[in-house]
């Protein structure tokens, strides 16, 4: 539905002061997602700011629904913190096959993803760095309701520094084997909070992937209710 990038051939280029406010996007597909923003390119030295997606509802997409990507780029603590908000959105279940979780986020720092709602979702929540490392993320405040049934992963972190999960709502209405923060194999992070959410028909808080490298002496895992407190 919403295609973003700059040219690709103006290292100046930027993207900022964007608002995508109450649209209803319905069964989209998209090479990427329903709303793709693929920042290019990888020379920037001013991170892309104040894009605001917010109280919008996504049903039966076909891929992704917020897929956030700065090409080539490894976030780090020099970048200028991002102000990207995801806020106050719904997404709904994707279309039928659709395995991608409802959010994507790879190379920006400062991404936050909050008092959203999101149902039925198989693919999970949100895949963060797959790629391209991602820091200081935030999600909070979220509800999330029978997301992951085919993953069985809510939050699949791979490539992730300073990432606070907290506050968040999750449940299964019908109990199943899962995990709410997964640390996906061959991938490396640090400084993870998973704090203070309610967990309901979800086996355990966080789980990590023998093949994931973390310094478990920067991770938090407390104040979960409802499932198993793993190490992490």
């Amino acid at each position: 539905a919403i295609d973003v990038e700059p040219n690709p051939w103006d290292v100046s280029a930027i993207i900022r002061d964007l608002k995508i406010i109450n649209n209803t996007f319905t069964a989209v597909g998209g090479s990427n997602g329903t709303l793709s923003f693929a920042f290019n390119p990888a020379t920037f030295t001013t991170q892309p700011s104040q894009i605001q997606i917010t109280g919008n509802t996504f049903v039966g997409g076909k891929k992704t629904d917020v897929y956030l990507l700065w090409v080539g780029h490894t976030a780090t603590d020099t970048d200028v913190m991002t102000t990207i908000d995801v806020t106050g959105n719904m997404f709904g279940p994707g279309a039928v096959g659709n395995n991608f979780s409802a959010l994507a986020v790879e190379g920006l720092r400062g991404v936050t993803i909050e008092r959203n709602t999101i149902t039925g979702r198989v693919g999970g929540v949100l895949y963060a760095g797959m790629c391209y490392a991602v820091r200081d993320l935030s999600v909070r405040q979220n509800t999330i309701i029978d997301c992951g049934a085919w993953s069985s992963v809510l939050i699949n972190l791979k490539l992730v520094a300073k990432c606070i999960v907290e506050h968040n709502a999750a449940a299964f209405t019908t109990p199943r084997t899962s995990n709410f923060v997964h640390l996906e194999a061959t991938g490396v992070s640090n400084t993870i909070a998973v704090v203070n959410n309610t967990l309901r028909g979800i086996t355990s808080s966080t789980s990590v992937d023998p093949a994931h490298t973390t310094t478990a002496s920067t991770n938090t895992n407390r104040g979960n209710i409802g499932a198993c407190a793993a190490s992490m």
